[in-house]
């Protein structure tokens, strides 16, 4: 079992690099280009008001890959569970560079902690913690779900820190 875990961790890391090589995230300005381009399909896709608050900046190119299939997965279970009006998109970095994801809706909720039929969730849970961050999703019966990815990065620098080579 411990060999087959090992061997599953390193085909789920060959295949994160390829996609971190191929995905159409490079830069920051293009992982808000992104984000937005998610956000305006979602639009159009479900009739819905979503807002997208985009202050991230300088995460590494395999986080941000991380972040906007999270992005992707918890758009598509608020399209199929959340029967919600409204969603709000945060992406923002934190002083200790770890970069923040945000997406909460107003639907219905749901009881996090009974089983789940489908895999969304659980592969999500798993893709952030092998790149070394953390889920949390909390959820109120008629109120909502906030879902909350956490993934570590660089520190931030301050406006005053020296450069150093």
């Amino acid at each position: 079992v411990e060999r087959l875990e090992v061997a599953a961790r390193d085909a789920l890391g060959e295949a994160r690099a390829i996609v971190a090589r191929t995905a159409a995230v490079p830069d920051d300005p293009v992982l808000g280009a992104a984000v937005e381009r998610l956000a305006e399909r979602f639009r159009a896709d479900t009739g819905l008001e979503i807002s997208v608050v985009d202050t991230a900046s300088g995460a590494d190119r395999e986080t941000q890959v991380v972040a906007l299939r999270c992005l992707q997965e918890a758009l598509a279970n608020v399209r199929k569970h959340a029967g919600a009006a409204r969603v709000t998109v945060a992406l923002t970095r934190e002083d200790d560079g770890a970069l923040r994801l945000v997406v909460e809706d107003d639907g219905r909720g749901f009881d996090v902690s009974s089983p789940r039929t489908g895999y969304g969730l659980d592969g999500m849970s798993e893709r952030v913690a092998l790149a070394g961050g953390n889920l949390e999703i909390t959820a109120v019966a008629g109120s909502g779900t906030t879902l909350s990815v956490r993934l570590p990065g660089s520190p931030v620098p301050s406006a005053g820190a020296a450069v150093r080579a």
